[in-house]
């Protein structure tokens, strides 16, 4: 009974961290549905327009993001593949609790890497703005704004 209800705990946390992971990068705009490549893009022109950038500031920012943005992607689409596998060794009739632990803790690792990314691109990018934008920015970020370091 005990592991049964180990199992299906996890297989709920798991559920639910690729529900929010999904809702979470959903775009803000619920009319807005973007072909592949395009949702990005169109976050940072809505995020420039809340925050009243100015064209140095948009351009660079952009430049900041366009950076860090092919590393964060990767990470994103390790999270990805991990919840998938982790969704697969949990339904697996032969359950392997070391890997399903090997998972969980690959995801740990994973998604703090990409905390880190996040917090280093919060970092370079404050200096840009002014003191109230800065306000905006972090109030935005802090109450779950839309973007991916929600």
């Amino acid at each position: 009974m005990k592991r049964l209800l180990i199992i299906l705990l996890l297989l709920s946390a798991g559920l639910n961290a690729g529900l929010l992971y999904k809702q979470w990068r959903a775009p803000h705009d619920p009319g807005f549905r973007p072909t592949a490549g395009q949702e990005p893009e169109h976050r940072f022109r809505r995020f420039g327009r809340s925050l009243d950038l100015s064209d140095a500031q948009q351009s660079e920012l952009g430049r900041i993001r366009r950076e860090m943005e092919p590393v964060m992607r990767r990470y994103h689409r390790r999270m990805d593949a991990l919840r998938d596998e982790l969704q697969a060794a949990l339904l697996d009739e032969d359950l392997d609790m070391k890997r399903v632990r090997e998972l969980t803790a690959s995801m740990s690792m994973s998604r703090s890497s990409l905390d880190s990314l996040i917090t280093e691109r919060l970092v370079r990018e404050l200096p840009s703005l002014s003191p109230e934008q800065r306000l905006r920015y972090l109030k935005r970020s802090r109450a779950g704004g839309r973007g991916r370091n929600r």
